[in-house]
């Protein structure tokens, strides 16, 4: 875990501080042509081997230094979401850590024994469920639950008057914080988080925002909050997770 942990700052580093705004512009336009690719991938291997500080293993310098190289590559090659190729580009670059990591060690056994013990583990299943359901099944039933009175209120509001799926990542941000504190005993600072969003949406200086749309934005905070609480007491009193 150490060895895979000062690779991964290592990325960090590379990817996060040491890479001006300039460098990523550069590879965006030229590709493959760009110079900052491979320099950047060079640095990447160089401040592997540093942060590692095993000088015999100088073959993380071109393994990193490769690896990293091709997958910014394939990034910059795609057309898509940003968001989206970022958050493959850096699961990708995770994956090759972890990979290297267990190539240094020269023994695969120890980590895949303990992966399967992690998975046949209850509490950690039933975290992993409880918090996908917070996010999407939860998130649908909200939906379906407050059909009639968004239904009712769209009519008389234009598109505008919202940022676009803004809601929607609101709540998922809302229902995982909610349950992480409750998981964490941190039942105070859900207020916290309550009151933010009520502060946020009953602003007074929204003139647009009528009674009913008021109406409709609480009950819909009530519901994602009592489903979250809900689930959260089923992880703690039939789970177990805090035993």
């Amino acid at each position: 875990m150490l060895l895979f942990l000062k690779l991964l700052l290592a990325h960090l580093f590379t990817d996060f501080i040491l890479q001006p705004d300039a460098w990523v512009e550069n590879r965006q336009n030229k590709k493959f042509r760009s110079p900052y690719l491979y320099l950047h991938g060079l640095i990447s291997g160089l401040l592997s081997y540093l942060f590692v500080a095993q000088w015999d293993l100088l073959l993380i310098i071109p393994a990193i230094t490769i690896i990293h190289t091709a997958i910014d590559l394939w990034k910059v090659c795609q057309k898509g979401k940003p968001e989206v190729l970022f958050i493959i580009d850096q699961i990708l670059h995770t994956i090759s850590i972890l990979i290297i990591t267990i190539l240094i060690l020269d023994n695969w056994q120890p980590f895949y024994q303990q992966l399967i013990s992690l998975t046949n583990q209850i509490k950690i299943i039933g975290t992993v469920v409880a918090y996908i359901m917070i996010l999407w099944p939860s998130g649908i039933l909200i939906k379906v639950l407050t059909r009639k009175w968004r239904d009712e209120i769209e009519t008389n509001r234009t598109k505008n008057e919202s940022l676009n799926q803004a809601g929607k990542w609101i709540g998922y941000l809302e229902r995982f914080l909610t349950l992480t504190l409750i998981l964490l005993n941190q039942y105070s600072a859900i207020g916290f988080i309550f009151a933010a969003k009520s502060i946020l949406r009953l602003n007074p200086m929204q003139q647009t925002q009528s009674r009913k749309y008021t109406e409709y934005i609480l009950l819909g905070t009530l519901l994602s909050f009592t489903i979250t609480f809900i689930i959260g007491m089923f992880l703690i009193y039939v789970i177990g997770i805090k035993k």
